[in-house]
């Protein structure tokens, strides 16, 4: 992939994403993958938001921003980018988790399905938007995608703020089944990519890769279902392959960066005087380069033929 938003990276400057495209670089090959500078504003948590790329594919537009934004103690991570004469950037997001650890008045679970700190994620949407609608000043460009766990399922409040603010939701555009993570034998996706409408053109598929979700606990690299952990467990069944490295499956967003239509003109010269019923010939160039064809919409009267008109 060209590029790679991560989520819970360790919030220790960049040294731990540097240490994640390293051993990527040894595998793929070297300044393959590059790490998106720190952000401004790191947050509170001890995880974060990161972003990787590759060099060769796109490049860095401006410096990257964050929301600084009180209502996240994750703030939403954005860079620019180009890929050849094209323009868009990504805003990486880590909502409010719905654990209930201190939840109190509005953030209590309503017993909606929606879970604890809905109302602070209903917020971060709306400061979210804010922030979308402030790169578009800032970048230049209408052409925003917004990527990462909302921790909020598909018709969730949140997303629902998101999208009636006229994010398209494309995950449900190009799968009406979507689902990125299992709880309790209920599947949903809280993992998301959301465009502004001009992004939405460019975008050719969103899929969720389910190497996560649909695989039992017991094959990540946690130990309480392991020996020695738990003595009456069996041993440990994890491999170094890409099944279940964490509990989300990812979402791969499919894009189609090239160039976009120009205008183009055409230009006639003077035609010299002529008499009836002799040929002429007939001149035009393009400002495109491309060879300009002619055609009669009166063949009776007068054909056509190459540049040659009688």
């Amino acid at each position: 992939m060209d590029l790679d938003g991560l989520m819970e990276i360790q919030n220790n400057g960049n040294t731990a994403t540097q240490n994640l495209v390293n051993a990527l670089n040894t595998v793929v090959g070297a300044n393959t993958y590059a790490v998106v500078p720190l952000l401004p504003t790191t947050g509170t948590d001890a995880i974060r938001g990161a972003m990787i790329y590759k060099p060769a594919t796109l490049a860095l537009s401006g410096a990257v921003l964050s929301d600084s934004d009180p209502v996240h103690n994750r703030p939403p991570m954005a860079q620019a980018f180009t890929a050849g004469s094209q323009k868009f950037s990504v805003v990486v997001n880590h909502f409010k988790s719905k654990r209930c650890d201190g939840a109190t008045g509005a953030d209590a679970g309503a017993g909606d399905g929606q879970g604890c700190y809905n109302a602070q994620r209903i917020l971060q949407s709306q400061a979210l938007l804010s922030f979308v609608n402030s790169l578009k000043t800032i970048s230049g460009d209408d052409d925003d995608i917004v990527i990462g766990d909302l921790n909020a399922y598909g018709k969730e409040d949140p997303v629902d703020n998101l999208t009636a603010a006229g994010l398209v939701n494309e995950s449900s555009r190009f799968d009406s089944l979507a689902y990125s993570y299992v709880f309790d034998g209920e599947a949903g996706y809280l993992d998301h990519a959301l465009s502004t409408p001009t992004m939405s053109a460019r975008v050719t598929g969103a899929v969720h890769w389910h190497i996560n979700a649909e695989e039992p606990s017991i094959l990540d690299y946690n130990n309480e279902f392991k020996k020695p952990a738990c003595a009456d467990c069996g041993p440990d069944y994890y491999a170094a392959n890409a099944y279940r490295p964490s509990d989300h499956d990812l979402v791969v967003i499919g894009l189609s960066l090239g160039a976009g239509a120009t205008p183009q003109s055409i230009s006639f010269p003077a035609l010299p005087t002529q008499v009836v019923a002799t040929s002429v010939s007939l001149f035009a160039s393009a400002s495109s380069g491309l060879t300009v064809s002619f055609s009669s919409l009166t063949p009776v009267v007068c054909s056509v033929a190459g540049t040659t008109a009688g």
